[in-house]
């Protein structure tokens, strides 16, 4: 729908609404005023403004099975139809507006509008203004904030225990710093003894082999050696028999 359409001439079509057999009436610019006699077809002619604006109280003319209001203004068309069933009419077509609720209320202020009665009645008007409005949807809104507010409660009260508690976690993260530091040190200590035992087991490994290689040495000699001093021996055997 164009914006600027309460600029343009609206030229309104009207067939077998009401009262009204067909007429086409222009709307400048601006207020309109309707005036004449009783009897006219104005309420008729109201009805078919009401109709194509998006209303389905509408009735069609007594002797006709269909009809139809057609609004035209700048380079949109609006159409209305409206077709006899058992019992009722029925509506089709595209009106001027899409919500037509609030139209219904304030605008289209005929004898039977409600609002319009209200205010002769002096009645309160509240539960006519309050009824376009889905009290339903915001208060299901207003009990979602409200629980999320609660979530939001509880995490502040648990931010605030927790901030009493912050000196006290300080404390003991300064406290476990420390034993870490102190660990750490125990542990490069024990480190480097391990690295001074292993050379340690390293220097005696060497000596032990180099020990183990002077002994195989002595005991190559010992047995080379042997053979000669058993034969030795043997010369002393004999020469202690024939002195004897």
């Amino acid at each position: 729908m164009e914006t600027n359409v309460l600029d343009h001439t609206a030229r309104l079509q009207v067939r077998n609404v009401g009262g009204i057999d067909e007429t086409a009436v222009e709307f400048a610019p601006g207020i309109t005023v309707l005036t004449g006699r009783n009897a006219t077809n104005r309420t008729s002619l109201l009805r078919s403004v009401m109709a194509v604006m998006g209303s389905d109280d509408v009735s069609l003319k007594a002797d006709a099975d269909e009809g139809s209001v057609e609004l035209d203004v700048g380079e949109e068309t609006y159409v209305r139809t409206f077709t006899r069933t058992n019992g009722g009419v029925a509506t089709g077509g595209e009106p001027f507006l899409e919500e037509t609720e609030l139209a219904g209320l304030f605008a289209f202020l005929l004898e039977s509008n409600d609002a319009r009665r209200a205010v002769a009645r002096s009645a309160d008007l509240r539960e006519l203004i309050m009824r376009p409005v889905d009290t339903g949807s915001i208060n299901a809104e207003i009990r979602q904030l409200e629980r999320e507010k609660s979530r939001i409660d509880e995490k502040l009260d648990d931010l605030s225990d927790l901030k009493g508690e912050l000196p006290d976690l300080e404390r003991e993260r300064n406290r476990l710093e420390d034993d870490i530091e102190t660990k750490r040190d125990a542990l490069a200590a024990k480190e480097e003894q391990i690295e001074t035992l292993d050379a340690d087991i390293d220097e005696t490994r060497e000596e032990k082999q180099e020990l183990e290689s002077r002994l195989d040495v002595v005991e190559r000699r010992i047995r080379a050696l042997l053979p000669d001093a058993e034969e030795l021996l043997s010369s002393f055997d004999g020469i202690d028999r024939n002195e004897y």
